[in-house]
């Protein structure tokens, strides 16, 4: 029994707390004057640091169909282009095509992936001698 008015009594004090803090604290009333101030003319000079980041309204991805080298950029960051035209000149990089025949054995288009021959070991990339 005494333990049961304690935890009321307990009650009555958080919940009677808790609706002063929400309601007595307020001061929604018209008591409270705005402070005026003066207008006048100034420089501001006072900054302010965001950070977060900044998200493109479109993305667009630009590919080349060959592999290279810039040589020479026609426009600049920020610019609009029209479709069609040039943004960039590409001057491709220069891939050693695969030989026809093996220069050691002979063999016609014996090669692997790797450049070396099927049928005797020998790379036409680095000119020795692979084990198969």
């Amino acid at each position: 029994m005494k333990k049961r008015l304690v935890l009321s009594g307990a009650a009555v004090v958080v919940v009677g707390g808790t609706a002063y803090f929400f309601l007595g604290t307020s001061s929604s009333g018209s008591d409270e004057v705005l402070a005026k101030v003066k207008v006048q003319r100034a420089t501001i000079v006072d900054k302010a640091l965001a950070v977060g980041t900044i998200e493109p309204e479109f993305e667009i991805s630009v590919k080349s169909k060959i592999s290279g080298v810039v040589s020479r950029i026609f426009t600049d960051v920020g610019v609009y282009v029209k479709a069609g035209q040039p943004l960039l000149e590409v001057k491709p990089d220069p891939t050693p095509l695969e030989p026809a025949a093996c220069q050691n054995c002979g063999a016609a288009k014996a090669f692997s992936p790797i450049g070396a021959c099927r049928k005797c070991g020998w790379c036409w990339r680095c000119g020795k001698y692979h084990e198969s």
